[in-house]
């Protein structure tokens, strides 16, 4: 274009570019936060400047099914709620100059996926018998359906002695090899295709041999004090009976030897 000639064939529209930075997370097995960041409008003067967000999501297994939220231009995430868990989503999301959101006034598209997991176990707790036998209960994740099976590990803080199950029920009962050892123990629930959830973890630390012995040693002491005052005591009943059953036969004893006395000395009155 030649100086002094008319811009009515300048481009006067609004370039919007992606969002940066987008990224999803699940803080719960029903729900997705989505964050980004500002994306470049590139602004001509008198065009509009970004309105909102357009941001769409559905579900992998339903892949018709889609929603739209219209996301304030001020706001930088938004949480996805009530959601199915153990599916998997697609999440899009552009920028819009206007309402609308047409083809020439949205911005490029960026789109992701998540999978929605199980939720965590709850009321995981775990006692130690035996100095080295431990056994952990818990419950099974809320708001989800019942797991197919769930991952248990445990480890050692300090040294190598670790292990894997796969219960189904909701305890788990096992041996580890270290005395006086902290043991790391996690837990998550799983469905059938070997996906898991969230991770719960807890920790507990196994008896020492000298726990052990100081438990023995007082139980040894406690039966060697019990033990004889119980024979003592039953010795102690046994002289008490024996001398008032003796005590009663000599009664009795008496009085049949008075009897007879007293039937002796009317017979001579009679004579």
């Amino acid at each position: 274009m030649k100086c002094g000639e008319s811009s009515s064939l300048v481009n006067l529209s609004t370039k919007i570019d992606s969002v940066k930075n987008f990224q999803l997370s699940s803080p719960t097995n029903y729900s997705i936060n989505v964050t980004w960041n500002y994306p470049n409008v590139h602004i001509n003067e008198g065009i509009a400047h970004l309105d909102h967000y357009n941001l769409s999501y559905f579900n992998q297994s339903q892949p018709d099914l889609i929603s739209f939220v219209s996301v304030d231009n001020s706001s930088l995430d938004y949480l996805l709620n009530n959601l199915e868990s153990e599916n998997d989503y697609n999440i899009s999301i552009c920028g819009c100059r206007t309402q609308e959101c047409e083809e020439d006034d949205k911005g490029e598209l960026v789109e992701s996926s998540i999978s929605l997991l199980f939720g965590e176990v709850t009321n995981l707790s775990c006692s130690i018998s035996n100095s080295i036998s431990i056994n952990c209960n818990w419950n099974q994740p809320i708001n989800c359906s019942i797991p197919f099976y769930y991952n248990f590990t445990y480890q050692s803080i300090s040294q190598n002695d670790s292990g894997n199950y796969q219960p189904t029920s909701t305890n788990q009962q096992f041996t580890v090899q270290l005395q006086n050892q902290e043991y790391q123990i996690n837990i998550s629930s799983c469905n059938s295709n070997g996906k898991c959830g969230y991770i719960s973890s807890t920790s507990i630390t196994t008896l020492s041999p000298n726990q052990t012995n100081y438990d023995s040693n007082t139980t040894a002491i406690t039966l060697g004090i019990i033990i004889p005052i119980i024979v003592i005591s039953i010795i102690i009943i046994g002289i008490i009976l024996f001398k008032k059953k003796k005590r009663r036969k000599q009664i009795i004893q008496e009085i049949i030897k008075e009897n007879e006395e007293e039937k002796e000395l009317q017979d001579n009155l009679d004579l």
